[in-house]
Order: C-alpha cells, then structure tokens, then sequence
C-alpha cells in the first residue's frame, strides 16, 4: 500500500436520515480511506446503516442515550486485515473534537479564556510525555485556521485534531482544514505514505541543524518542558532524567528535520524545471554562450547538492566505522 487519506470530522448527529446522507456523500467527495466520525448519536443498530451507505467495514461506540457516539469507517478499497493485536508495532492516529483549544493565539477567535483550559494542559502535558504531536500544526506552524464555528458567541476555533508519534509524522505529506459545510465542523483531512521506512541504520544527529537558530530554541524549549513536566519536584535523578528525555526530544529534532527538509526539496525541483526549460531553449538556440543557462549551471547544481553530498559522507562515513 502507497498513500492513504484519514479524515475526521464532528458529524454533530446523524439521526436524521437525509442529513446523514448528505455528509456520507460528502466524506466520499473528500475520497477518505479511513473516517473519524464523532458525535453521531446514533445508537448501535442506527450505526450498521452506515456500512451500507458509507461502502465501508465499521467500528462502533454507542452511548445509551441519543447523544455522543462514535465510529471508525474503514473503506472496503483497503486491504484489512482483522487480528488481535499482542503488542502494538504500527502507526498510531488518534483524531477527534477534543473540545479544547491548544494554542489560545492561534486556535481562536475569542478573547475569552476557554473553558477547557486544564484539559489543554494536561493533553499538552501528555503530548510531551508520550511523544504526541499535533499533525496540523506541525504543518502550518504559524497559520490561524479553524474547524469549528459557534453561533452563540461569533467565533471560530480549532477543536478537531489528528495527533501522532513524532517519528510517524515523517509519512505526513499534507494535512489540511476543509471549508465548514454540511456541519458546523470542518473535516480535517491527512494524507500519509505507508512505504517501508529507510534502513535501519543507528540514528545520528544532523549537526547542520546547530547552525538553526530556530531549531536551537525549539529543542531548548521542549527540553524544559519535559524537566518541568517529569522532574517531580527533585525526587527523580539527573541521570534518569537525561536518558528518559533521549526519546521525546529525538522524536523532536527527527520531525523540525523532515520539516525544514520539504521546502527545500521543493525549491530543488522548480529549480531543476527552469532548468530544463532553459536547457531545452539552449539546444535550439545557436548562440551557446547564453549568459542564464551558464549561471545556472555555475550556481544552481552544485549549491543544491552540496548539503545533500555532505550528509552522505557523515552517513557513509558512520557506516564504515560501525563495521
């Protein structure tokens, strides 16, 4: 299996039948392979419908009343497989309406303190402990987008999350917030590579990211965070404090990597396109001393390579030495 598109969304009940329909059609414009679907208020009889319209294998959590509720649709497009699992060496996703606001800057509208402030904390907490990361915004970092909007006090806020393992984020290639539409949610869609991951060779250090300011302060930050969170006012040595703190903040360096990694793959291969224009005119143009090409070829190959040459020799490098 190559890519896969997850979704999630607040369904805000699906009692009615034509509102029911409507949002299934909605979900399967949206082409998603694996849906979230909260607060369907459905009971679990209500719940079998949506294998019918939904084409999918269903996973359900009813409550007693008609209120709440839960389903996970699995579309039939995928190869599943149903096993007991003994211990856990997969992906991890867990994604929902969290009912709190994570970043009060960025996540609201609202003036107001929010209501869920302490479930914020303790959720921002275990993010930390676990190594969770909040996909979205670990690929927007500074956007303001939202996915939910209430009429009583005119605001938007972002309740809906997908969380991660901060070495699984690495097989995000895009997460986005789609317009409010047939509820007052927005679906949120992620979609992921689930290629085997490269080698396992020992893990190393990038030592090019120490020029990073940015990087700097980002893993200075979650270093504190993680003493702060786990020192348990002094009782926990030093030493268990560092080797516990290895995971966390390696799961940290691993992701700002892969993320400042994209954009300049992206620059490489426009680049690489002008090139191939450039190179495409130079063929039939009789004059071959073109002054753009020659500074591209000058400038733009080996520039582009150079990083990805020293990387090589460090890795090569490391390879050689572990034998």
């Amino acid at each position: 299996m190559g890519g896969l598109k997850i979704i999630t969304v607040n369904t805000n009940g699906l009692n009615n039948p034509i509102k029911r329909k409507r949002v299934l059609q909605k979900l399967k414009r949206d082409k998603g392979e694996i849906i979230f679907l909260h607060e369907t208020h459905l009971n679990k009889e209500e719940h079998k419908k949506l294998e019918k319209l939904g084409g999918a294998q269903v996973f359900t959590s009813s409550f007693t009343s008609a209120k709440r509720g839960v389903s996970i649709l699995v579309k039939e497009c995928l190869n599943f497989k149903s096993e007991f699992i003994m211990e856990v060496k997969a992906i991890m996703i867990i994604a929902g309406d969290f009912n709190l606001v994570m970043d009060e800057e960025l996540d609201t509208q609202s003036t107001r303190t929010h209501k869920s402030v302490k479930g914020a904390t303790l959720l921002h907490q275990a993010g930390v402990e676990l190594g969770l990361i909040d996909v979205w915004r670990f690929m927007h970092p500074q956007i303001k987008e939202f996915t939910h909007y209430s009429q009583d006090h005119n605001t938007f806020s972002r309740l809906d999350y997908i969380f991660m393992l901060k070495n699984d984020v690495l097989r995000v290639k895009s997460c986005e917030i789609l317009p409010i539409t047939v509820v007052d949610h927005a679906v949120v869609i992620m979609e992921m590579d689930l290629g085997s991951i490269k080698g396992t060779s020992m893990w190393r250090f990038n030592n090019f990211l120490l020029r990073d300011n940015i990087f700097k302060d980002k893993i200075i930050h979650c270093f504190r965070n993680y003493i702060q969170s786990n020192n348990n006012n002094g009782e926990v040595t030093p030493v268990i404090l560092w080797e516990a703190a290895k995971v966390p903040i390696r799961g940290e360096i691993t992701a700002y990597a892969s993320w400042k990694k994209k954009p300049s793959q992206i620059e490489k291969l426009n680049l690489e396109k002008k090139l191939k224009s450039l190179q495409e005119k130079h063929e039939k143009n009789k004059n071959k001393e073109e002054p753009t090409r020659s500074r591209l070829d000058e400038w733009f190959l080996p520039g582009c390579s150079l990083n990805i040459i020293q990387t090589n020799f460090l890795l090569q490098r490391k390879k050689v030495f572990s034998i």
